[in-house]
C-alpha cells in the first residue's frame, strides 16, 4: 500500500471482495408498507394486514378519517406480496403521486402520496422504528423534517 505525501494510507486500486458473511443486506426481511403517517404531522395509522382495505371519510372505511375533506370512499388498497397498490375510487379531489393525479399507483416505503387534501408518508416497520431516533437527532423544528429525511431517495 502506498501512502500520500501527508503519510495517510492510499486505498489500493485492487480491493479484495468481501467474504459471504459480510455481503448480506443491511436490512433483511420484507420491506412492506405497514403504516401511513400524515406527512409532517403527528397522526399515524397501522395498516390492516388483510389483502384489501379502504381509506376515506366514511365510518365504514377501514381507515376512517372524517373531517379531512376526503371522499367517503377515497381509495382502496390491495396487498400483493411486498407491494401495496392504491386505487383511487373516482374521488372528488383526486389522489396525487409525484405531482400528478393518478388512478392506480404502487406504493413502497418512503413514498409520499396525497389523497387530496391529506399527504401521507408510506412507512415500513424499520422506518417506524427509526423515526423517533431521527426526530431526536434533528431536534424540534428542524429543517429538513424527520418525514422529509425518511422520504429522501
Amino acid at each position: 500500500m502506498q501512502d500520500f505525501d501527508d503519510g495517510s494510507p492510499r486505498t489500493p486500486i485492487q480491493t479484495r471482495p468481501l467474504d459471504e458473511a459480510h455481503r448480506g443486506a443491511w436490512f433483511e426481511g420484507t420491506d412492506a408498507v405497514v403504516a401511513l403517517r400524515v406527512y409532517d404531522g403527528e397522526m399515524e395509522w397501522e395498516l390492516p394486514r388483510k389483502g384489501t382495505f379502504t381509506l376515506g371519510a366514511s365510518r365504514s372505511c377501514d381507515l376512517s378519517l372524517p373531517g379531512r375533506d376526503l371522499s367517503a370512499m377515497h381509495c382502496v388498497f390491495e396487498r400483493k406480496g411486498g407491494r401495496l397498490r392504491l386505487y383511487d375510487q373516482h374521488s372528488t379531489n383526486g389522489t396525487f403521486f409525484g405531482g400528478r393525479r393518478v388512478d392506480v399507483i404502487d406504493l413502497y416505503p418512503g413514498d409520499t402520496f396525497t389523497p387530496a387534501p391529506v399527504t401521507f408518508l408510506a412507512m415500513s416497520d424499520e422506518m417506524r422504528a427509526q423515526r423517533p431516533i431521527i426526530a431526536d437527532i434533528l431536534g424540534a423544528g428542524a429543517s429538513p423534517t424527520p418525514d422529509k429525511v425518511s422520504s429522501m431517495p
